[in-house]
């Protein structure tokens, strides 16, 4: 992580454009996304002994941790890139691909987990050691996905972008939001 002192060297324009509302709520749902994997985490460490009722837990987790991230952090990270792909050309896209396909590994690694878990839950011959290895897969490939995010794409995007391009993107996300907002009903991450 670069110290908080780098921050100070951006220009005007990426120091407003690293303050925007998308990306302080990519930053919140990063810390959201990170608060979800911790307590899975802990979860699959005490996953030997665990009880049906802890597993029963766990799913709850996995399956709230895949929602924040496809229905609040991907549409954002999404319409962002989409913006970027645009504006700056094939080292963007390459990004780009790369990004969407890390998010494709990490919600098939959720995808993976979920159905171990169900399975164990209805008694099928599910080991736990191959539940615990899926789920610290998924976890360390979701924290990387965010390091590169908060290291690379939104640095990257601060200094290509304008301000009426992140005001564009907020609008965006705002006018999603409504149109999701009753999908998140009993969820919250933190």
């Amino acid at each position: 992580m670069k110290p908080e002192s780098a921050r100070f060297r951006l220009s005007i324009n990426q120091e407003s454009a690293m303050n925007t509302t998308v990306t302080y709520q990519l930053r919140n749902e990063h810390h959201c996304l990170q608060t979800l994997a911790d307590r899975i985490e802990q979860q699959l460490h005490q996953a030997g002994d665990g009880s049906e009722a802890h597993f029963a837990r766990l799913l709850d987790q996995v399956q709230e941790l895949r929602h924040q991230f496809v229905n609040a952090h991907l549409p954002k990270e999404q319409l962002l890139v989409r913006r970027l792909t645009r504006k700056a050309g094939d080292a963007t896209r390459l990004m780009a691909d790369f990004l969407n396909g890390q998010s494709v590994l990490f919600l098939q690694q959720l995808e993976r987990l979920e159905a171990d878990l169900k399975a164990l839950l209805l008694d099928q011959l599910v080991s736990r050691s191959a539940i615990v290895e899926t789920g610290i897969r998924a976890i360390e490939h979701l924290r990387s996905q965010i390091a590169l995010e908060e290291e690379a794409t939104l640095p990257w995007a601060a200094q290509r972008m304008g301000d009426d391009e992140w005001l564009e993107i907020d609008r965006q996300v705002a006018d999603r939001k409504l149109q999701c907002e009753h999908a998140s009903a009993g969820f919250s991450c933190c």
